[in-house]
């Protein structure tokens, strides 16, 4: 085990005695929000233990950049031969028809 681990769970051990004893004074308090500190900082740590920041990918990257290189044409293109709204009505029970239409109505 972790030696700060090992430190975390001494100073949990000495919080809950305190509780125990005197019950929540801003003191055991503080030390709680101490303790709960420490554990996310150790979960991050851990978290980020396995990253390496040197990697880097390089070919989506290039992909993308021609991705993002379309002509007007081809966008123009694009929107004519794809149907971008879906045009038909929803299937409804007739009450929530009629409050369709009466809502377009107005």
């Amino acid at each position: 085990m972790n030696p700060e681990v090992k430190r975390i769970l001494d100073e949990m051990k000495k919080t809950e005695g305190a509780l125990i004893q005197n019950g929540a004074t801003p003191q055991t308090l503080q030390r709680m929000n101490k303790i709960k500190h420490q554990l996310f900082k150790l979960s991050e740590a851990q978290f980020r233990q396995g990253e390496d920041s040197k990697r880097e990918a390089k070919s989506v990257k290039k992909q993308l950049e021609m991705d993002q290189k379309l002509t007007p044409n081809q966008i123009k293109k694009y929107f004519n031969t794809t149907e971008i709204l879906n045009r038909h009505s929803l299937p409804l029970k007739p009450n929530y028809s009629k409050l369709v239409k009466q809502y377009f109505a107005l």
